[in-house]
Order: C-alpha cells, then sequence, then structure tokens
C-alpha cells in the first residue's frame, strides 16, 4: 500500500561550518522546533512527493506564509487528477461553416480556397506545418500581392486557434526547435516567420490637397459629398462610418459618437466608444443631409437598409470621375481605372492624422480622435511635423554653392 501524499514544514539553522533542517510541528496553540535547533534560523522549506520524485522547495522566512503553502500544497495533492478532455472530431466544413457564423464575406473567400486546397472531408487536426508550407505555395500562384498573400496565411492561423489548436511563430528555426521540444499541448502547431512572405511595409500615404480637392468636386450628389466628407473630416474606419446611426450626431456639442450597435452585431475595433469632434464644413453637409434623410437609422444605408459595404468602390469611381487614378496598377491598366489601387478608404486615416499634425494638434489628441490604444500606433499615422520647415532647414544646413 503506497504512502499518504504528505507535506512536511522544515526550517533551515545555519552554523559557521554546516547548516541542518529540523521539522517544525504543531506545539500547543502554535508551531515551534521537533527538536532543539542549533544555530542561525532561515527560510521555511516543504517536502512533500511529486509525480513520484521527492520535492525540496524554499517557501521564505515567514511563518504564516509557509503554513499556508503548506495548506495549499497538502490540497493539491489530496486533490484527484484533472479529467483529460476529449474534443469530439470534426471535418474541415463542419468547423468553416460553425467558425464563419459573423465573419466577413473576405473570410469566406480565404478559408474557401483553403478548403478547396485541403480538402473539405479532412480533419483540421490534422493539419501540420508541411500542409501549410504546401498551401503557403498553393497562394503564391494566385498572382496576389504578398501582403494579400499574408493575409491569407494568416487567417488560416485565426481559424486554426478557433478550433483549439495552439499556433506559435517562432522567429526562426532554432527557436522552433526549442518550442517544439518544450510544447506542452500536444499537436502543437509550430511555424517560423520565414513559412510567411516577407511584406515590405513601406511609408504610409496620404491623400494630397490637390487629391482631396478633385475627389470633393467630382461628387455628384450629397450622398457622395457626405461620404467623402465623414472620411476626410473624421479620421473613421470604414465600418465605423458604415455603421454611423444619425442618433450618433451630437448637434449641439458638434461631435459624432463612435459606438457598438448591439442591434447590428457590430462593435468597434478596438471595443471602446470615443467621440470625434467634427469641423463646421462637415456640420453643414450633416444637416443637408439630414434634412432630406429617409426613414434608415443609419446615415449611410445600402438599398436594403443595411450598412453600405461598398464605400471602397464608390470613392474609388469618384476618383475615376475626377480623373487622378494612378494609371499604373492592375486595375488601372487591365480595368481602365474603374478600381484604383491608389485610392482607398484607410488613407482617409492616415490623412486626418497628417493634417491634425500639420496643425500643431497634441499627439495625444490625435491618438483619441483616431481610437488607437497604444500611441506608437498613433505616432507612424503622422507626417513628422512641418515639411516645409524642414525644407528650409534643409536648405540653410546645404547652401547652394556658386
Amino acid at each position: 500500500m503506497g504512502r499518504k501524499a504528505e507535506v512536511v514544514l522544515y526550517r533551515m539553522y545555519a552554523t559557521e561550518k554546516s547548516h541542518r533542517y529540523v521539522r517544525i510541528v504543531k506545539s500547543g496553540r502554535g508551531w515551534a522546533p521537533k527538536t532543539q535547533p542549533i544555530g542561525k534560523p532561515g527560510s521555511f522549506y516543504l517536502r512533500y512527493a511529486k509525480n513520484g520524485r521527492r520535492t525540496f522547495e524554499s517557501v521564505g522566512e515567514d511563518l504564516r506564509w509557509a503554513l499556508q503553502e503548506q495548506k495549499n500544497r497538502s490540497q493539491a495533492l489530496s486533490s484527484p487528477p484533472a479529467l483529460a478532455i476529449i474534443s469530439l472530431r470534426q471535418t474541415l466544413r463542419d468547423a468553416v461553416c460553425e467558425f464563419l457564423k459573423d465573419k466577413p464575406e473576405a473570410t469566406r473567400h480565404i478559408l474557401g480556397v483553403l478548403g478547396s486546397f485541403y480538402g473539405w472531408d479532412r480533419e483540421p487536426w490534422q493539419f501540420q506545418r508541411a500542409n501549410f508550407k504546401a498551401f503557403a505555395r498553393h497562394v503564391a500562384t494566385l498572382d496576389l500581392r504578398p501582403r494579400t498573400q499574408k493575409n491569407y496565411l494568416s487567417q488560416v492561423c485565426t481559424f486554426l486557434r478557433s478550433i483549439g489548436r495552439v499556433v506559435l511563430v517562432a522567429r526562426n528555426e532554432q527557436d522552433a526547435t526549442i518550442k517544439k521540444v518544450t510544447a506542452i499541448i500536444p499537436n502543437t502547431l509550430i511555424l517560423t516567420q520565414a513559412d510567411f512572405p516577407v511584406v515590405n511595409k513601406g511609408i504610409k500615404e496620404f491623400y494630397s490637397a490637390a487629391q482631396v480637392k478633385a475627389l470633393f468636386a467630382a461628387a455628384k450628389n450629397l450622398r457622395e459629398l457626405l461620404m467623402l466628407s465623414l472620411f476626410y473630416y473624421t479620421g473613421c474606419r470604414e465600418n465605423e462610418v458604415a455603421h454611423l446611426f444619425w442618433t450618433d450626431v451630437r448637434w449641439d456639442a458638434q461631435e459624432i459618437l463612435v459606438r457598438e450597435k448591439r442591434q447590428l452585431n457590430w462593435t468597434t475595433k478596438t471595443h471602446q466608444d470615443r467621440t470625434v469632434e467634427i469641423p463646421d464644413d462637415l456640420m453643414s453637409v450633416l444637416k443637408q443631409a439630414h434634412e432630406v434623410r429617409a426613414a434608415s437609422k443609419l446615415i449611410l444605408p445600402n438599398c436594403d437598409g443595411n450598412p453600405d459595404g461598398h464605400l471602397l468602390k464608390k470613392v474609388q469611381h469618384i476618383a475615376k470621375r475626377a480623373g487622378i487614378t494612378c494609371g499604373e496598377c492592375r486595375d488601372c491598366t487591365e480595368r481602365k481605372g474603374r478600381n484604383c489601387q491608389n485610392f482607398g478608404l484607410h488613407k482617409f486615416r492616415y490623412t486626418y492624422g497628417r493634417v491634425l499634425d500639420e496643425g500643431k494638434t497634441p499627439i495625444e489628441d490625435i491618438r483619441v480622435a483616431l481610437g488607437h490604444k497604444d500611441i506608437s500606433t498613433t505616432i507612424g499615422y503622422l507626417g513628422g511635423g512641418n515639411k516645409e520647415q524642414r525644407r528650409a532647414n534643409i536648405a540653410r544646413s546645404f547652401p547652394k554653392t556658386a
């Protein structure tokens, strides 16, 4: 018959030549050494058997803390072992259907590509690093930009994590080997940064004053003018503009409240509401549109009264109408500039941050207006101060030679 699990409390007593451990036992209403100790008292220690091995653990010099730790170890050793939870295996088709219940159309397309390549009837639990690398090679043949390819692969990692797979991305092969050896969870998928395509971060692009002027001039109706004004004067994200209600406009305070819409099952990217102060030009356009508004609660609804999901295309069509497309991207060369990639909705956020920065707005105020959690993200949106002043400083530093 095995010995009952027991946690014994000791205290170390040190002399000039040696040290020894003396057991601490209950004595009356207190605790005292079992035998008369010799030397200077030191730390308390717990001795117990864990997984068949004797463990000797230091718990400090405070008796109350040591007794509490002794109680905790005793309870942990006497409790029954945790039961292993075996998850129900399912096919990739069933897992994707469950994952896509509230996901956008782009995610559906990406996982559709995964299913066609990997096989809808196979189990996602069998998806290993070799499959991931093979899928990355397949995505590379789809004539996509490196950033889009990386988004495809990142979305696959998000999907695998949602079904319970542990996905770790190591810096290199050496780190991947260490993670594989030290992994506790079975069937952990360990990748490296080399498994993803290299993406050029580039610089943040913004709209020039001439482009903004041309876009506003090419707006053919009040709705297009309102759409451009909301993006340019608030710096809101695409979904934030698409989910704005008329009740979000605080007319007296001259500000817009960006907040979650539970009735539409939508919330902001940072899960935090915020207010954005709006200038007089946007307020004037909002008042005009409010006078002729339809029955929809949304400021920019689609024909069905739901949030408009085609705002990007509409901005790109306005750019084509204005004649300011780049003429270099694939959409310009193959589709006559119908959807020029040089015009994007997030570009309005960079423009908004740059305009505020050039207007000497404190960076903390810019962070709040853009809805960033970390100010380091906001720094990437700024234009780096006054460019004209920098030009003057450069000209003074490098005077023109005769």
